[in-house]
């Protein structure tokens, strides 16, 4: 291939991933920040097995399985082919069909799919996906024979489940859930016919700022008549904290990089995640002490480093040696331990 090479900087400012694509941009090569290749190919495919397909997109990473995805004219998948590790070869169908009135007017879609099965087997039921000319769903048939039908009113949805299928009336059981949007199709709400309810507020920007969950009836989590989980979120988007009036409020810090590196529960106490320059977890540290007050993302990694005993560590090593095992945990050591009054290490129980 004759290939053209340009580079990109990764959130860190440092790390370095670079592609390379040949004249005509069908086939590129990928190199991350640990040197690990990926190369996606794009050919096009004609074939009596599969009539309807145009062409496919060959994607393997160095060390891993190859995917291949067929298409067709209108780009839309056709089927997935992956490899296991035993060298056997698995599928995953799909096929969609666009769906028109007798004048020849555009209604709406069909999709179908298949959960992925190994090709020696035959093929599962399909599960089957009916959308309206907005592209919102109107129709779901799981491959177990359960329907959903969503019906539509303004910005207010309504969604009528049959368990088990229309020829099962022995397991026939009818469920109601109702969902409003903004002009913006965000949720604002959406509940059942038992009482639950989910409450989305949102800022002027669009970013969301609490989700509210109630509880009551039969349904409820707790003796009460209702019970109210509210979440928040920071500047970045990312769950900030979970106030429940049961567990207390939980909170998730994060470091410059947008990973959780901490967490407090209610009681104080914490579990710290510490990541490699690839953002992959190499420690977890839990039954920290956590003070009220936590440094910003800027500071927090070294912050944590400081924090005092632990009651258990487990420490993950990825293997580097060419191969399927390529970056994946090779090794992951546990370990326990058990302290006198004064914090001091009295016993280690490692697995």
């Amino acid at each position: 291939l004759n290939l053209l090479r340009c580079k990109g900087l990764a959130l860190s400012g440092t790390l370095q991933t670079s592609t390379s694509y040949d004249a005509w941009g069908t086939a590129k090569v990928t190199t991350s920040a640990d040197g690990l290749k990926s190369v996606r190919l794009t050919q096009f495919f004609k074939h009596n097995s599969l009539p309807r397909c145009l062409y496919y997109v060959y994607e393997q990473a160095q060390g891993g399985t190859p995917v291949i995805t067929y298409y067709d004219r209108y780009h839309t998948p056709l089927l997935v082919e992956k490899t296991g590790y035993n060298g056997e070869t698995i599928f995953q169908e799909s096929t969609t069909k666009f769906l028109y009135d007798s004048a020849n007017n555009y209604i709406g879609a069909q999709k179908m799919g298949t959960q992925p099965y190994f090709a020696s087997d035959p093929p599962p039921p399909y599960s089957i996906e009916q959308q309206d000319v907005y592209g919102r769903k109107e129709r779901v048939v799981s491959a177990d024979g359960s329907e959903s039908f969503i019906e539509y009113q303004g910005l207010k949805s309504y969604t009528y489940t049959l368990r088990g299928g229309a020829n099962n009336p022995a397991n026939l059981r009818r469920r109601t859930h109702e969902r409003k949007v903004d002009q913006a199709e965000r949720p604002l709400w959406v509940k059942d016919n038992v009482g639950s309810q989910v409450a989305f507020k949102y800022a002027a920007d669009g970013q969301p700022l609490e989700a509210t969950t109630t509880y009551s009836g039969t349904d409820s989590f707790s003796n009460d008549a209702s019970t109210t989980i509210s979440t928040t979120y920071n500047a970045q988007r990312l769950k900030e904290s979970v106030t429940d009036p049961n567990a207390g409020t939980s909170y998730t810090f994060y470091d410059s990089y947008g990973r959780a590196v901490l967490t407090r529960d209610a009681m104080g106490y914490g579990t710290v995640t510490e990541f490699d320059k690839l953002s992959r977890p190499v420690r977890t540290l839990t039954g920290i002490a956590v003070p009220a007050q936590v440094p910003g993302p800027s500071a927090i990694n070294a912050w944590i480093k400081n924090l005092p005993a632990v009651e258990t560590e487990t420490v993950y090593e990825y293997d580097n040696a060419p191969g399927f095992g390529l970056g994946k945990a090779a090794t992951v050591t546990f370990k326990e331990y058990e302290r006198d009054a004064n914090g001091a290490v009295t016993a280690t129980r490692t697995v």
